[in-house]
């Protein structure tokens, strides 16, 4: 045998399914109301003006590492680029010794 859906529903949740009372909100209950949810808001904003601010000290931080980092960067590269020429310049002076050693000795 099928039951009632609505039938079931009271048992399942355990609740009823009488009519709910309507409540009537005067003028100060409402009020009231809006005035709670005003000062939840300025809430959310003092905690969304704090936290902004956090954000924006950390991303400075992150702008300063960054430019600090590309600083010492562009610093070992001009050292790996002196030394690549002083190499360089001395492959080529020891190239020149042996040209001139093998052309003085008539070989």
């Amino acid at each position: 045998m099928l039951r009632s859906t609505k039938a079931l529903i009271p048992r399942m949740c355990g609740c009823s399914l009488a009519p709910m009372e309507s409540s009537a909100w005067t003028n100060e209950r409402l009020d009231d109301f809006s005035r709670r949810v005003d000062r939840g808001f300025a809430q959310v904003d003092q905690r969304f003006a704090r936290l902004e601010a956090r954000m924006d000290q950390g991303f400075a931080r992150v702008d300063q590492d960054i430019r600090d980092l590309r600083s010492e960067t562009h610093q070992g590269f001009q050292a790996v680029n002196g030394l690549l020429f002083r190499i360089g310049g001395g492959i080529i002076v020891a190239l020149i010794g042996v040209i001139a050693t093998i052309l003085a000795t008539g070989g």
